[in-house]
C-alpha cells in the first residue's frame, strides 16, 4: 500500500533538476501530496477512515491542528502552508518563488518534517491515545462526518 511517502521520495529527485522549472514547481506538489496521503494513511490508522476517504484536503489538516497535541497541530498546519505552497506552484505560473531552488528546498524539508511529525504521533500509545481522543473531541464539536 502506497502511504504517500513515495510521492516524497518524487519530490526529493525532483527537486535536484535545478535548472527545470517545471521540476522544481512539480516538486513543490509531490512534497505536498507526499505529506497529505501520509496523513490521510494515518488518520484511517487512527481509526478516522470515514475523514480520510473524503475528498477535502482541508478536512485532513484541520483533524491533525485541533487534535491537542501541539507538535502534531503545528504539523497540521504546516500541511495547510504547504497545500497553500502547492496552489502556487501549480497555478501561479508568474510568480517565481519556485523557479528558485532553495525555496523548493524548503519545502520539501517543510515535507519532511510534517511526515516525521505524524510518525511521533504512533511512537507510544500514550500520544496516540491523546491525538485520537482530541480528534474525536474536535470532530463531535464540529459535527462533520460523524462517526459510526
Amino acid at each position: 500500500m502506497n502511504n504517500g511517502k513515495s510521492f516524497f521520495v518524487l519530490a526529493q529527485q525532483l527537486a535536484t533538476q535545478q535548472t527545470d522549472k517545471a521540476a522544481l514547481r512539480s516538486a513543490v506538489s509531490r512534497a505536498y501530496y507526499g505529506a497529505f496521503n501520509y496523513g490521510r494513511h494515518l488518520l484511517r490508522r487512527l481509526g478516522f477512515k470515514h475523514i480520510a476517504d473524503g475528498g477535502d484536503h482541508g478536512i485532513v489538516w484541520r483533524f491533525f491542528q485541533n487534535c491537542g497535541e501541539r507538535d502534531i497541530a503545528i504539523a497540521g498546519q504546516n500541511l495547510a502552508n504547504l497545500q497553500s505552497d502547492r496552489v502556487k506552484a501549480d497555478y501561479k505560473l508568474n510568480n517565481p518563488i519556485f523557479d528558485n531552488p532553495n525555496n523548493v528546498q524548503l519545502r520539501i524539508l517543510s515535507a519532511k518534517s510534517i511526515i516525521a511529525e505524524f510518525d511521533n504521533c504512533i511512537a507510544s500509545s500514550q500520544k496516540t491515545n491523546a491525538v485520537i481522543q482530541g480528534m474525536k473531541n474536535y470532530e463531535q464539536l464540529t459535527v462533520c462526518h460523524p462517526s459510526t
